[in-house]
């Protein structure tokens, strides 16, 4: 009989981008832009704070205090062969009157708000940054399925994916103003992972794979040299092990033991 013991993991998300704007500035996948000299629009461990995480931020405003300012920032990424992706930030009220944006818009609207667009020019609002989800002066998180929200709007993700965030009003920290932290983007892993192993034949293999999360089930298939399955099995529930008892082996070869979930976990294989 074939013996060992594993710990693998499956389902685990991986960042595609993040942004804590430590660096205290920004990225040249970023681009900035004010509707007024007075618009005020950069990363800052003073303004606005103090920061979700860490001491910086990305910080909206306008001073002097005077006329009404829109405040634009914009990242691009490449989201091409991606095609799931969830988008998480975090952001902050300063007391700033809240302005709705359309569903979708061409160029820029006067409004408060994270808003999507494929070319730049056309853009498809995400949220609305209000009273009604950010409280003042403390910072919320956000998380906003990229892939469900792109389809609504009829756009794909793909090369040049571009993520706007933006405030308008008219007055300088701390009487208006918006700050946004943690920006990242992350895509699901992968839920199934693969153990390989040289087997002589007139050998047996039992393959018992046991997930660390009581709420996740898991299946197990072996396959054969020739990339056959040769048994495969469910758990009979959540949290439950899979068991696959007695495989011969026919032939010599490299046999594969596949451990998928339906969600994320950490699990035992042996």
């Amino acid at each position: 009989m074939f013996e060992t013991h594993i710990e693998g993991e499956t389902g685990v998300s991986s960042t595609l981008y993040s942004e804590d704007f430590e660096s205290g500035g920004l990225g040249p996948e970023w681009s900035i832009g004010s509707s007024s000299p007075n618009g005020r629009i950069g990363v800052s461990d003073t303004l606005g704070g103090p920061a979700n995480s860490g001491a910086f931020h990305l910080v909206m405003d306008a001073t002097p205090a005077g006329a009404m300012n829109l405040n634009e920032a914009i990242i691009s990424v490449d989201l091409s062969g991606i095609s799931e992706a969830q988008l998480t930030f975090a952001h902050k009220d300063v007391n700033d009157e809240d302005t709705a944006l359309p569903a979708t818009f061409v160029g820029s609207f006067n409004g408060d708000g994270v808003s999507i667009s494929v070319d730049g020019t056309t853009w498809h609002t995400l949220i609305s940054l209000d009273n009604s989800n950010s409280a003042n002066n403390l910072y919320t998180p956000f998380s906003i399925d990229l892939a469900a929200a792109a389809s609504t709007a009829g756009i794909s993700l793909g090369a040049d994916f571009q993520i706007k965030f933006q405030q308008y009003d008219n007055f300088p920290f701390n009487s208006d103003g918006r700050a946004f932290d943690d920006v990242a983007i992350t895509v699901p892993g992968v839920v199934a992972e693969t153990t390989s192993a040289f087997l002589e034949a007139d050998q047996t293999l039992t393959v018992i794979a046991a997930p660390q999360d009581s709420a996740v089930t898991l299946t197990a298939i072996v396959r054969d040299p020739d990339d056959v399955v040769v048994a495969t099995a469910t758990a009979a529930s959540p949290g439950e092990p899979v068991e696959i008892e007695t495989v011969d082996i026919a032939v010599d070869g490299v046999y594969s033991v596949e451990v998928a979930s339906d969600a994320a976990t950490e699990y035992d294989l042996s």
